[in-house]
């Protein structure tokens, strides 16, 4: 039971709190409740009513981390889970390292840039490339869960802005398969990142 109620308290935190806005009093709240009812040795089934208040419907949870932004949402943590439930190499090695990765903007932060007063277009405002991303595409969507990934062997000063082209074949030799299987991808786009968002959510589904 104890075990059972650590992932139920993770899970609907992470649904309820981290994705879900709820605030922080009423998730506080509900934690009290449960341990309140442990202590008086209340019915399994009536702890895990009170946790489930925090949580949010499955549809919510999905529809968020399709079209929502991650920046105060934790996405390490959800691709650092998914990283460990798709891992096609479970190893020690690879399951240890995982706790120093960093996150990776594929589509880069900056897509233009001021250097000595001059203003620097990367390669991802190229009309002609299958990569170009518009401005407006890329205020929408540099933070979306689909454009996020981790690095472990790389750093970020690697990568920074350099075109997909150029990115994909360093992520070609990273050791977490979330990134690595991105080396297999042709270009990348706002479609693409879209894309990847639903794929994660339905993902995500099965995770929490």
């Amino acid at each position: 039971d104890v075990d059972k109620i650590i992932k139920i308290c993770l899970d609907v935190f992470f649904r309820g709190k981290t994705i879900g806005g709820k605030a922080a009093g009423t998730v506080g709240k509900q934690f009290a409740k449960a341990a309140t009812l442990i202590r008086t040795n209340a019915n399994f089934d009536d702890v895990i009513k009170e946790l489930k208040i925090i949580d949010i419907p499955n549809t919510e949870f999905q529809s968020i981390i399709k079209t929502g932004t991650f920046k105060n949402r934790n996405p390490k943590h959800l691709l650092k889970t998914l990283e460990r439930f798709y891992d096609s190499a479970p190893t020690t090695e690879s399951k240890g390292t995982i706790s120093t990765v960093t996150l990776e903007h594929i589509l880069p932060q900056k897509i233009e840039y001021e250097k000595n007063g001059v203003t620097i277009k990367t390669d991802w405002l190229n009309k002609e490339s299958k990569s170009y991303v518009s401005k407006e595409d890329h205020e929408n969507i540099v933070d979306r869960i689909g454009n996020l990934t981790l690095l472990h062997k790389l750093t970020n000063s690697e990568l920074q802005n350099l075109s997909f082209e150029d990115k994909k074949k360093k992520y070609a030799n990273e050791t977490l398969d979330i990134t690595k299987e991105l080396s297999d991808t042709e270009f990348w786009n706002a479609k693409k990142i879209l894309e990847r968002c639903e794929a994660i959510s339905y993902h995500a589904i099965d995770l929490w």
